[in-house]
């Protein structure tokens, strides 16, 4: 009886400890980069920036022709495209961008009345699960109402012609080319990846950007044309910058998903 007891005990499980310190949240885990691994993301960085900054001018010309090419291939009314200097794109307008402002007939008007009133009646049959949905739809809702009371009253005060609607658009993305190198370098470049992986994932990145960027815009004015400046709120708010950031984020997440990382330098 007391062999069989002593053999029972030695079988049992060895009981868990009355505390277990909880795993921390990647958050909050600190990562190791050595002074080296910092110097080669920094130098990274500058020769990007560099490359940008002497590209600049071939940017801006390619930009102008091209967006001369869509203008003509979309048929935009009353196009014309013209590199005026080669400034960085935060010191003011490099390319001259003219094109007809079409204003809202009664028709477009009440058109897009009963569509924005259609889409705020369409938020009470969401379900509230979906909340940030019905917030999103909603603020969308009010920012076309305040372009139809605008034109409204006022219709011939056009507060951002499509002139400089174009202009706007080639400074901003302009400016991301800059922004791109160093927003990377302060954050995907802290990883350990191939040694190619960064500088591959930049010139991804940018060459996105100046490619994209005619055609995008010559699309956008197209739509403002056919459909009217009425439309010019909601396209400059959503649609100008906003699919150039998601592209900068998806390429940040593919490039980050394809690494290796290093468990081992992951430390509380």
């Amino acid at each position: 009886g007391l062999f069989y007891q002593l053999r029972c005990r030695s079988m049992a499980p060895t009981p868990a400890p009355p505390f277990t310190p909880p795993v921390p949240h990647r958050a909050t885990r600190r990562y190791r980069i050595t002074r080296v691994e910092v110097a080669a993301n920094i130098l990274i960085v500058v020769l990007t920036l560099l490359t940008v900054y002497y590209a600049w001018p071939l940017i801006l010309d390619f930009w102008s022709e091209a967006i001369r090419f869509w203008f003509a291939r979309v048929q935009v009314e009353g196009a014309l495209v013209e590199l005026v200097n080669t400034h960085l794109p935060w010191v003011g307008a490099s390319v001259a961008i003219s094109a007809k402002d079409t204003l809202p007939t009664m028709w477009q008007w009440w058109g897009t009345l009963v569509m924005t009133a259609g889409v705020y009646s369409l938020t009470y049959f969401v379900s509230r699960e979906h909340l940030p949905l019905i917030y999103l739809l909603r603020t969308l809702v009010f920012m076309q109402a305040t372009a139809l009371v605008y034109f409204d009253f006022w219709p011939a005060r056009l507060l951002i012609p499509l002139a400089k609607f174009g202009s706007d658009m080639v400074q901003m993305v302009g400016t991301i080319l800059f922004i791109v190198p160093v927003l990377y370098g302060c954050t995907l470049y802290i990883f350990r990846m191939s040694w190619w992986r960064k500088p591959f994932t930049a010139a991804a990145t940018l060459l996105y950007l100046v490619l994209c960027l005619p055609p995008h815009l010559s699309l956008l004015i197209l739509i403002m044309q056919k459909g009217s400046i009425l439309l010019l709120p909601m396209v400059y708010f959503v649609f100008m910058l906003l699919p150039y950031i998601m592209v900068v984020i998806a390429i940040y997440g593919y490039s980050l998903s394809g690494t290796k990382a290093d468990i081992n330098a992951l430390t509380n």
